[in-house]
């Protein structure tokens, strides 16, 4: 899903281009690869503010490679329904549907 944001022109790659989209208020989900130090995690999480982060078991390697890039360690989704789906597919990795009341935040 990260990578089909990416295709669609829908996603910020990099801590600039994250930062960016969050000052801009265009950043609807933030991607974190599990190995961002500990410092960059928090900084980000701070500067989200209630833009929900998730911290994907890829490492930065492994992200920058789905995205065709060098290794990092964040990304901004940019659009409200793919970020939903995402953040959705993260907590619901067999398919199953929201939370106790069958409803996403946000």
């Amino acid at each position: 899903m990260v990578g089909l944001a990416l295709r669609a022109g829908q996603l910020a790659v990099g801590a600039e281009a994250v930062a960016a989209a969050l000052g801009r208020g265009r950043a609807h989900l933030v991607v974190l690869a599990r190995d961002l130090s500990a410092g960059s995690r928090r900084r980000v999480e701070r500067a989200a503010g209630a833009v929900p982060t998730v911290s994907l078991g890829e490492s930065m390697a492994a992200l920058g490679q789905a995205l065709g890039r060098n290794p990092t360690g964040m990304a901004a989704v940019l659009d409200v329904h793919l970020a939903r789906e995402i953040q959705r597919r993260h907590q619901f990795p067999d398919g199953g549907e929201g939370g106790p009341s069958g409803r996403l935040a946000g």
